[in-house]
């Protein structure tokens, strides 16, 4: 399972956002890239629904036993802003060879 969660640009607050899925490319350990679809988590506790989330999931059988991962964001509006190619690691510094 890969979560993702949409925060602010202090990455302090979460930042709630009106999409139903955001479509990632994927990397799992040096191997091929690959698309994975995440989609939008409701959870009663925060008041979080479908359409109105900051947390998103998906789920692969072959990020199972995954040592490191790597990839994009294609493109997510956060606060009316349109971001694209936002890049991430896991764990932190996998990319670059420098595991934090």
């Amino acid at each position: 399972k890969l979560t993702l969660w949409t925060l602010d640009a202090h990455a302090e607050e979460y930042v709630r956002i009106g999409a139903r899925t955001l479509d990632l490319r994927v990397k799992v350990d040096g191997g091929m890239e690959r698309t994975l679809e995440v989609r939008a988590v409701a959870n009663s506790a925060t008041g979080e629904v479908e359409g109105n989330t900051a947390q998103f999931e998906g789920r692969v059988d072959w990020l199972q036993g995954a040592k490191d991962v790597e990839g994009s964001l294609k493109s997510v509006i956060l606060s009316g802003r349109t971001f694209t190619d936002l890049r991430f690691d896991w764990p932190r510094g996998a990319a670059d060879g420098h595991a934090h």
